[in-house]
């Protein structure tokens, strides 16, 4: 599995479940996940010494791991937003939108491609 995959998987579980708590089992799924994950970072270096040991996550802990997720991906609402990212020199393309780093309003025009963006 590659790292971006894993993200995916485990904040698509999160917003789709919506727990209040994440049993041992469940805890051992996201495991097994883990250990699957080609590469590493330092956010699976977190997240492995996160849940080692714990029966269950709830409450703050769940609170943590779910911003702690949600910190891993970029979400842009506006043309604002995308214009200060873009300020700041992060790599945003998409293949089908060359024109991006000059036109950010033209980013918004467009239905967007997760699958062919790259965010670094």
């Amino acid at each position: 599995m590659e790292l971006l995959n894993f993200k995916y998987w485990l904040q698509g579980w999160l917003e789709l479940e919506n727990p209040e708590s994440i049993s041992k089992n469940q805890i051992e799924v996201i495991k097994k996940h883990i250990g699957i994950v080609k590469t590493q970072d330092h956010f699976m270096g977190w997240i492995s010494g996160f849940i080692e040991g714990k029966k269950t996550i709830k409450g703050n802990d769940l609170k943590l791991l779910k911003e702690k997720v949600n910190n891993q991906f970029i979400n842009i609402t506006d043309s604002k937003t995308l214009e200060g990212l873009l300020d700041k020199g992060l790599p945003i393309f998409d293949k089908r939108f060359p024109r991006i780093k000059k036109d950010p309003e033209y980013f918004l025009e467009k239905p967007f491609d997760f699958k062919t963006a790259v965010f670094c």
